[in-house]
């Protein structure tokens, strides 16, 4: 395919490929597509695993106690640099 080369849409094509990769999306508010999408889950117990797998990587990955250890202590070290100048 085409590089992208907009940082902006390159993240955002990523997160897109992610939540593809951990699970389904549907319209909020469109309940048929939700249930086509709970029974396409049910039915193909394969892809339901690995989404199921792919989210629990993604979730252990991003949330981890030192990655959220370190963000705080990054949003407390911005804060207290803001308050000196």
């Amino acid at each position: 395919g085409e590089q992208i080369k907009n940082l902006r849409y390159k993240r955002a094509f990523e997160n897109i490929e992610k939540i593809y990769s951990t699970g389904i999306l549907v319209k909020p508010g469109d309940y048929a597509s939700l249930a086509d999408a709970i029974e396409f889950l049910i039915t193909h117990d394969v892809i339901r695993a690995k989404l199921a797998d792919n989210a629990r990587n993604d979730v252990l990955e991003r949330f981890s106690l030192d990655k959220m250890i370190l963000g705080y202590l990054d949003f407390y070290e911005e804060i207290l640099n803001e308050k000196l100048t």
